[in-house]
């Protein structure tokens, strides 16, 4: 077998395949029920069954057979092969049989041409206990040549029940390569993250595996990539005598146009970077406390300090702040507490914007916060927009944290659009998406019933339990889109990871589905990074914090920014 996989990636290192099977729903698309009796709780529609989302489901009041209509935005679709995911509860209600048509009719209609595509059993839900939220496993593939417009999708049989209910129904578009795939296991186990592509990413993979040890326990394993899942970015190493990059300094000083005196806009503490690289040089945004207010945590005022380095280590500031509370249209949104913890993202014209989190302080009659944007050519003038989601429902939304999608060209990370959009992810108990053709206006994405969706949520007994705030740019790779983020754990004893403090922040990463950035396909267990050196967790946050911001592809290494317990900025490189 071993000298049979061998031949395998000799073969595939010649002739990778570039295929890739395809959901043709998409968000958006226009789904209607079968009967069209509208008798579905209004949360619980046809249109749950193509939102990507397990918790989600399609529940109808009435006896099978039941059924959806779905027209696929992208247009005319050739569809080989189905998947179903049951929904939360009663299995009864779970669909045992089904029958696909197609047609090219001007409109959809219930009445219109219908051919019928492929009808059968759907082998793993006949017997009542396939597990709940899961995907069937048996495939349900037919022959298909003909491209349709629409689909029309009957349930003639369920377990018995007078309801019918479906969390998720794929159809997919399967190329004759991937069939190819589909059809070989030995290709198959190439295939790694199972998006129905084998290519030279995987093929060298397989061969890092073959050539060298994969068990972090094994303590004569030197790969420092043991245990480390093949599609994350890392892993992530401090430098040697690891120190503070960026600390306090209590010499700045400058003169607060809300305050009308010299402040020392650094003094207490330096912490939450963004990054990105202009000229040649890695420039870091970071957030800076003075000394006024309450000695605590959020009592000061924060705003946006620049520096620059060479080395990704040793440092240049300027002397004065970039971003900061002014006396301009944002005023009421940022004093007394500023503007905090930027995310920076690069436009392929050259463009900069930041998203920061706008707070009116401790001291404010009305304590608030919410996201900010601001535009720049050069990372010292920056023109703000206020909220991304003006004139939207979302626009006062309380959220501190917010990313865009990003892709290393030639060397330098730029917003990439998918499907013509930018994608941002924003959030921390809970993670949404907006969409933008600028980067400056943004739509968050909605459901059916006109709530926003929510891509990926706390987990119990986990590091992210509490939290999942969004870190720094989301990278677009071959596997998918890998967001870096700030877990916040719960109290051990309860709902919190055991193996670490209540508070504590670390950092995770999560795979979302490059063809459709909604669905979340996998995320790491335990942090890739946490607090381990005094200065990480010992500050003004006394749980301690490793808070990624900021990541930069410089001279082909990763550079992590992060902040450490409120204080101080780290970094971490991955070789």
């Amino acid at each position: 077998m071993k000298s049979k996989l061998l031949l395998t990636l000799v073969v595939l290192l010649l002739t990778s395949f570039h295929v890739s099977a395809d959901d043709v729903t998409y968000l958006g698309d226009a789904v209607s029920g079968l009967p069209a009796n509208n008798n579905w709780p209004s949360k619980e529609s046809p249109y749950n069954v193509i939102d990507n989302d397990i918790n989600t489901k399609y529940l109808h009041k009435s006896s099978v057979p039941c059924g959806i209509i779905v027209t696929p935005a992208r247009g005319a679709t050739l569809v080989e092969e189905l998947t179903f995911t049951t929904a939360n509860d009663d299995p009864g209600r779970d669909p045992h049989s089904y029958e696909l048509y197609g047609s090219n009719d001007t409109e959809a209609s219930q009445t219109g041409n219908w051919n019928l595509i492929s009808s059968g059993t759907i082998v793993d839900f006949e017997n009542g206990t396939w597990p709940r939220k899961k995907q069937n496993t048996t495939p349900v593939r037919f022959a298909n040549s003909t491209t349709y417009l629409h689909y029309k999708v009957i349930f003639p049989t369920n377990g018995g029940d007078s309801y019918f209910q479906l969390a998720e129904l794929e159809l997919i578009e399967i190329p004759q390569d991937c069939q190819r795939i589909k059809d070989d296991g030995l290709l198959m186990a190439c295939d790694l993250n199972g998006d129905c592509k084998v290519n030279i990413y995987d093929v060298a993979r397989l061969i890092s595996n073959w050539l060298r040890c994969n068990d972090p326990d094994d303590p004569d394993c030197d790969n420092p990539y043991a245990g480390f899942p093949y599609w994350a970015i890392g892993p992530f190493e401090r430098p040697a005598d690891a120190q503070p990059v960026i600390r306090p300094n209590p010499d700045s000083v400058f003169f607060c146009p809300m305050r009308q005196r010299n402040i020392s806009w650094e003094k207490l503490h330096t912490f939450n970077p963004a990054a990105v690289v202009r000229d040649g040089l890695i420039n870091v945004m970071y957030r800076a406390e003075d000394d006024t207010g309450e000695m605590k945590v959020g009592g000061h005022t924060s705003r946006g300090g620049l520096a620059v380095t060479a080395n990704g280590i040793d440092f240049t500031f300027r002397s004065s702040p970039v971003l900061f509370p002014a006396d301009d249209d944002q005023a009421s949104h940022e004093w007394m507490g500023g503007c905090e913890d930027p995310r920076i993202a690069e436009r392929e014209d050259g463009l900069y914007i930041v998203a920061y989190t706008q707070y009116t302080g401790v001291e404010s009659t009305n304590r608030t916060f919410r996201l900010g944007l601001a535009s720049s050519t050069d990372l010292v003038n920056w023109e703000k927009h206020g909220s991304p989601f003006e004139g939207t429902a979302y626009e006062n939304l309380k959220i501190k944290s917010a990313s865009v999608v990003h892709q290393v060209v030639d060397g330098h990370l730029l917003a990439v659009k998918i499907k013509g959009k930018y994608w941002m992810y924003f959030g921390e108990r809970s993670v949404h998406v907006a969409t933008s053709d600028d980067l400056i206006h943004w739509n968050p994405v909605e459901d059916a019933n006109g709530d926003l969706i929510t891509v990926m949520r706390t987990r119990s007994g986990h590091f992210d339990s509490m939290l999942t705030e969004v870190g720094p740019q989301l990278i677009l790779t071959e596997d998918g889109i890998i967001l870096i983020y700030n877990g916040k754990n719960s109290n051990p004893a309860t709902s919190g990871d055991p193996e670490l403090a209540q508070g504590v922040y670390a950092c995770g990463q999560a795979l979302f589905d490059k063809r459709d950035p909604t669905r979340l396909i996998t995320r790491l267990d335990k942090p890739f990074f946490k607090p381990e050196l005094d200065w990480e967790q010992s500050g003004q946050y006394a749980a301690g914090t490793t808070f990624s911001e900021g990541l930069v592809f410089y001279n082909d290494k990763w550079y992590l920014y992060y902040g450490c317990a409120d204080s101080f900025v780290g970094v971490a490189i991955s070789r």
